[in-house]
């Protein structure tokens, strides 16, 4: 298979990473044991996140430096600037220091499935992490395609890399959610008084402010999954 194939083929099945990460609203008149496993998930999850900022914080940065470049489709004229920014953002992506179950779906990963909110911050997060994977790493390929391929490809490479650059704009969209998810889900499940010194407000709200909304890329992408 070409590499013009492959990427063609692959834009048709990324979508499907699109879209997951919401979650379920849990239910007020739980058990008591099944209250207490939420918790422990809600804990082990903000944990996870907590370890993953350092490496969050550097792939946002290499995104932002690129994205106004690319935010309305690949340029004309691709500089060695541009290349280079793309590819470091790519390998951003990949440095992601997360614990497995964060990054792989459920019954795939090592904790098994996680439960209450918890579940739909982990979600969310492995969104961003495999929509972002993805995105930049075909964008980073595109370019490469259309600089060393026939000029009668670069039409069609283009146009799919919109589905590409859209994908690393939902990906941080999704991340950008996290935080008020965080926040949603401490108050849900008893806030301070039921987490006391294993989960603080004040350590809450700090990693609410993080994955907050000024992780959002702009400008706002000039496409949308359909």
């Amino acid at each position: 298979m070409t590499r013009l194939a492959t990427l063609a083929l692959t834009a048709s099945l990324i979508i499907g990473l699109a879209g997951c990460g919401h979650s379920a609203q849990p239910n007020p008149a739980l058990p008591p044991t099944d209250l207490a496993r939420q918790r422990a998930d809600l804990l082990l999850v903000s944990h996870a996140l907590r370890q993953a900022m350092p490496s969050v914080a550097a792939e946002v940065n290499g995104a932002r430096a690129v994205w106004p470049l690319i935010a309305h489709g690949i340029p004309l004229t691709i500089s060695g600037p541009l290349r280079g920014q793309v590819t470091a953002a790519s390998l951003h992506t990949m440095q992601i220091k997360a614990p497995r179950f964060m990054v792989t779906p459920p019954r795939a990963n090592s904790i098994g499935v996680l439960t209450g909110p918890g579940a739909g911050i982990a979600g969310l997060f492995q969104a961003f992490v495999n929509l972002t994977q993805q995105g930049w790493k075909l964008t980073a390929a595109t370019i490469g395609e259309i600089e060393s391929g026939p000029g009668s490809n670069a039409r069609f490479l283009r146009s799919n890399a919109s589905l590409y650059i859209t994908c690393i704009y939902d990906g941080h969209f999704d991340l950008a959610l996290v935080g008020k998810s965080l926040l949603d889900a401490y108050e849900k499940l008893g806030g301070a008084m039921a987490f006391g010194r294993s989960l603080t407000h004040t350590e809450l709200e700090n990693l609410a402010d993080f994955y907050g909304e000024q992780l959002r890329l702009r400008p706002h992408s000039a496409y949308r999954l359909s």
